[in-house]
């Protein structure tokens, strides 16, 4: 029972607490609040607001070019100091090394769809699948052939071919493979 009473006791004092709380609200809507009254209680801090409110108005109303501020911009931003950028003058200016088509053709993919080569890299042994139009080290697919891709760079032009192992044309070497003539060659075991 002394459990209920407190409850009750303490709901009381929260409904007071509330009802205190709602009538500050409301006098500092109204604009009648003692806080209110001590913000904008002196009417020279009102001529002051009202005066840096007109100089900011002016402000934004006026057209100011960008190329007035051409300095800042040209400033980076997130550099100490922001002092600008000295750009570096270098005497020795070396032209860009380009480098001789080293590849090996390994393939040729023909689909309708699609073309691919199939090439080796000889400088780093990587193979790569080249279709029309791709580059690899500045050196553009412009064709391919069933047995050979043509690349070009630079309005120069060249092609390579497969290179096709060294194997022989007849079976006879392959040990796997015998004909019948190989086999009645071979001496015959003898029975014992």
């Amino acid at each position: 029972m002394n459990i209920y009473r407190l409850a009750n006791g303490l709901t009381l004092i929260l409904l007071l607490v509330c009802t205190l709380l709602v009538i500050v609200i409301y006098t500092e809507i109204q604009g009648t609040g003692i806080y209110n009254d001590m913000a904008h209680g002196n009417k020279e801090n009102d001529q002051n607001i009202k005066s840096e409110t007109s100089i900011l108005n002016n402000i934004s109303q006026t057209d100011v070019a960008i190329s007035q501020f051409s300095e800042v911009l040209n400033r980076p931003l997130f550099a100490q100091g922001r002092m600008p950028y000295e750009e570096e003058k270098n005497e020795n200016i070396s032209l860009p090394v380009t480098s001789p088509l080293r590849l090996s053709l390994e393939g040729v993919v023909l689909s309708p769809d699609s073309q691919v080569a199939v090439v080796k890299d000889l400088s780093t042994n990587e193979i790569l699948r080249l279709g029309i139009g791709m580059s690899h080290n500045g050196w553009r697919v412009k064709t391919i052939e069933p047995q050979a891709v043509e690349f070009e760079r630079d309005g120069e032009v060249q092609t390579i071919n497969i290179e096709l192992a060294n194997a022989p044309d007849d079976r006879s070497r392959n040990p796997r493979f015998k004909t019948p003539t190989q086999r009645n060659r071979q001496p015959a075991q003898s029975r014992r």
